[in-house]
């Protein structure tokens, strides 16, 4: 299976099967959909396990050498933080993201992971999104 069915299969499974779920996204080896498959499975896991997988998310995206593959996934989780209610976890994410956006080469591609993670961070309100957009 290529690591976009992964992925897909992870978010199926990921509301009545979350056990399943997290044994299919810790079997991506694309860091990318990893990344992706584990902030979906977060969304829906029991919430003792929540924080754990996050940081699982987020460690994945960030054995990506290229950082745009860093940052451009990590808006999966950051969604999913903010989707879980748990906005106290950002400040202690988005600020090494945006360092990284420095290094994005591409301008497209950078304003490309700037705006990806401005909005999955926008709901969580201006003090949260409001240095992404600086």
């Amino acid at each position: 299976m290529i690591a976009t069915q992964q992925r897909d299969t992870a978010g199926r499974l990921a509301p009545t099967d979350p056990t399943r779920a997290l044994a299919t996204a810790r079997a991506i080896e694309d860091p990318w959909f990893a990344c992706q498959a584990l902030a979906w499975v977060a969304r829906f896991a029991p919430e003792d396990q929540f924080n754990q997988i996050i940081k699982e998310s987020l460690s994945v995206c960030r054995t990506e050498v290229d950082p745009y593959r860093v940052v451009a996934p990590a808006a999966w989780p950051i969604r999913a933080i903010v989707e879980r209610k748990h906005p106290e976890l950002l400040p202690s994410i988005i600020p090494d993201l945006l360092r990284r956006t420095k290094d994005i080469e591409n301008m497209g591609s950078r304003s490309e992971a700037i705006y990806m993670l401005f909005q999955a961070v926008f709901p969580a309100g201006r003090r949260n999104w409001f240095p992404v957009s600086q």
